[in-house]
């Protein structure tokens, strides 16, 4: 029986292609960045927490996809 998490990630997969998903993410993350490094009232010039720069989200995003890649083909294997 496989575990939920098996299952999400399956699922998750078959919904939006991988490079849906990195883009979105990257997308996020920056939106996030130019948010709180230019905040609305104006006092508080320095983000209380430090954002993620684009090139450390990439990274994060290239490990987790090549995680992610070896765990299908590690699946395909068992499956046939």
């Amino acid at each position: 029986q496989p575990l939920p998490w098996q299952v999400h990630s399956v699922s998750h997969s078959r919904k939006s292609s991988r490079a849906e998903e990195f883009d979105g993410l990257r997308r996020n993350s920056i939106g996030v960045y130019r948010k709180s490094s230019n905040p609305s009232n104006g006092t508080c010039t320095t983000p209380l927490v430090p954002p993620l720069s684009p090139i450390e989200v990439e990274k994060a995003a290239s490990t987790i996809q090549s995680h992610f890649r070896k765990f299908q083909q590690k699946k395909q294997k068992n499956g046939k």
